[in-house]
């Protein structure tokens, strides 16, 4: 089952079993921005999963630009672990949601793992087709995020399910694929993916 999703910074090289920088929501995000002592926030992971999306330079530049403005609209943190201040910059349900802080003033982005892919993707290509996710129960969501169940009511899922989510798994599905394929459908399963079975 995949738990988490995140994104290589540009120039990251893998090797089995090294942990890599990742830029992630955790939450907190985690993606280069500086906390209180100046020192960048990023992630660490030995991932055991790796997709790609071939990008040219155009793309490679769109993806930078929107990383760069999820980071500045996400409410900061200064805190590097989850807490109830953390959680401020996180939502499952829905997977990213941009809300003005003040009417017609700025306004802040709060995102999930998928969220915060996906809105780095956003103006290259759309990976998933979320008109119609499967509905996950209760106790498969607290497999993918073993959490506090008052920490997902926060992130926006209430009451007792199944609901609508993004899950990571469903990014490596649309990952698998041609870009002709996408945007991919998930189904019920896909928080799942075998990387040694052909798609």
């Amino acid at each position: 089952m995949v738990r988490h999703i995140g994104l290589l910074p540009q120039g990251e090289l893998l090797a089995p079993a090294k942990a890599v920088a990742i830029l992630d929501m955790n939450p907190p995000l985690r993606a280069s921005q500086p906390d209180e002592s100046g020192v960048p926030i990023v992630g660490q992971m030995a991932p055991d999963l790796v997709g790609f999306v071939e990008l040219n330079d155009d793309e490679a530049r769109a993806v930078q630009a929107n990383i760069e403005d999820i980071r500045r609209r996400v409410p900061h943190s200064t805190t590097r672990q989850m807490s109830h201040h953390a959680i401020r910059q996180y939502v499952a349900l829905p997977a990213f949601e941009d809300k003005p802080l003040v009417a017609g003033g700025p306004s802040m982005l709060k995102c999930s793992c998928v969220g915060f892919v996906l809105l780095a993707y956003r103006d290259v290509i759309q990976l998933i087709d979320d008109s119609n996710l499967p509905p996950i129960p209760l106790n498969r969501i607290l497999e993918i995020w073993p959490i506090n169940v008052q920490l997902l009511q926060l992130a926006g899922l209430r009451g007792q399910g199944p609901w609508p989510v993004h899950l990571p798994g469903y990014v490596f599905h649309a990952m698998g694929r041609e870009r002709k394929d996408l945007p991919y459908r998930p189904r019920s399963g896909d928080e799942h993916f075998d990387a040694t079975q052909q798609q």
